[in-house]
């Protein structure tokens, strides 16, 4: 949907900083109630609102409150974005702590390869898919020159192959091989129960036909 700026982004500085210093220098305090009412007419008028953090989980918006304290007010499941670099594991770790510590849901997280020349980069996706106990959405491939079409082909493409909750690849493949397993053998039981239901239809009709034809051959007396 169509919506005002004022709502989608109620507080925008140009210096790439901490929002609370760029604030600061432009002499504004961000208030957490004027974002939560935006979401609010946002949400009024959306069938789905995003909620975009900055600068981390736990990034300062003023003197007193932070970004978990605006996640905690919208009360909004939490998808954890990773920055694959040296040193993601701990970061992302200790974000799904605190997301966690504000009574939040992590509802997922998306792997970004932000530096293509890290070593081990895909063990570490491993590593985190073991450790963060949610589903891993995606892994958005490094790319020179972002463009949105790409990722979203990649996206495709990691729905069809994602890791839940925390299970290795080759675990995921063998459960999905599974329920493909137990899908067509409910599938094939269905169909015998079908067959079995048309069979008994057949033989109630024959019996009300035989009934009708006794009736008709029958009597008046014996009626």
């Amino acid at each position: 949907v169509e919506a005002p700026l004022a709502l989608v982004n109620p507080y925008c500085f140009e210096p790439p900083i901490a929002p609370h210093l760029a604030a600061e220098q432009a002499g504004v305090v961000i208030d957490l109630a004027i974002i939560a009412a935006a979401f609010e007419r946002l949400a009024a008028i959306a069938d789905i609102v995003i909620v975009e953090g900055v600068g981390g989980f736990c990034v300062p918006l003023n003197r007193s409150e932070d970004s978990a304290d605006l996640a905690q007010r919208l009360g909004l499941p939490v998808i954890l974005v990773v920055g694959l670099r040296l040193g993601c594991l701990n970061h992302a770790l200790l974000t799904a702590r605190a997301i966690r510590a504000q009574g939040l849901t992590v509802a997922g997280w998306i792997a970004n390869r932000i530096d293509p020349a890290m070593a081990a980069a895909e063990r570490n996706v491993a590593a985190l898919a073991e450790r963060l106990a949610a589903p891993l959405l995606g892994v958005v491939e490094f790319m020179a020159a972002p463009d949105p079409g790409r990722i979203a082909a990649q996206r495709a493409v990691a729905r069809r192959g994602r890791v839940h909750g925390g299970a290795r690849p080759g675990a995921y493949r063998r459960s999905t091989r599974l329920f493909r397993s137990r899908q067509v053998a409910v599938n094939t039981r269905v169909r015998s129960i079908a067959q079995t239901m048309r069979q008994l239809n057949r033989n109630v009709r024959m019996v009300f036909d035989d009934l009708r034809m006794t009736k008709n051959s029958c009597p008046s007396a014996c009626v």
